[in-house]
């Protein structure tokens, strides 16, 4: 009765450490979810803002265009404010980005960013004046270099910030793919305890019984001696 006592003890301490062990693992899992999932949530809205600030500078620049070779008054007002309109936008998404964490950490291509957007901005304001019904995309030849030109810095440091964050969101993923790693040898390496402890008690429970028997033996070698 003792020893059967002992075994359900024995038993029941494994049951409540596997059970143990479980809610453990699905606390490891369900935080390594979440933490990925803020991953995605800081840096594919990021990138997407950033391309948005880049498709607003576009927007621009065709609206532009599209009022100098307008001869509709209409259409040319319509074009102007629809440049006016991205613009706005623009400035919006550009002070969401400001406030991101992951760009403060290249604070250097954020400013670079903000001055390429401010220069652009100032080349939209000096020229809308001049997009009226009666004038030419070879009138305003030069503003319109000036603004392409302002268009491709803007977008070659938009680029560079998309690579940055595409970088950095590869070596967050890859630090939590590290962890997880971890984590599964820790679960394992857990899981491993009952089974090591249960072959630790097998192993004993045959050393003592090759003990007894070898003991019984010489005890009976001695009496027939």
């Amino acid at each position: 009765m003792r020893d059967l006592r002992r075994w359900k003890f024995i038993a029941g301490v494994l049951l409540i450490g596997l059970i143990g062990l479980g809610m453990f693992s699905a606390y490891l899992v369900r935080q390594l979810d979440r933490d990925y999932s803020l991953l995605l949530d800081r840096t594919l809205p990021l990138i997407d803002d950033i391309r948005r600030v880049a498709r607003e500078q576009s927007t621009v620049f065709r609206s532009i265009v599209t009022g100098l070779v307008e001869n509709d008054p209409a259409q040319v007002n319509a074009a102007i404010q629809q440049a006016q309109a991205a613009v706005d936008r623009m400035r919006h998404d550009e002070a969401v980005l400001l406030t991101s964490d992951i760009l403060q950490e290249r604070a250097d291509l954020l400013a670079e960013q903000k001055k390429a957007d401010q220069a652009f901005v100032a080349v939209v304001t000096d020229l809308l004046p001049h997009v009226t019904a009666t004038a030419t995309a070879e009138d305003e030849r030069e503003r319109l270099e000036r603004l392409r030109a302002a268009l491709e810095h803007a977008n070659a440091v938009s680029r560079e910030l998309i690579q940055f964050v595409e970088n950095r969101s590869q070596s967050i993923s890859d630090d939590y793919s590290h962890l997880a790693r971890t984590r599964a040898a820790i679960i394992f390496g857990i899981a491993g305890l009952p089974l090591l402890v249960g072959t630790l008690a097998a192993l004993v429970i045959v050393c003592v019984i090759g003990a007894v028997i070898l003991l019984f033996r010489r005890y009976g070698t001695e009496d027939q001696q």
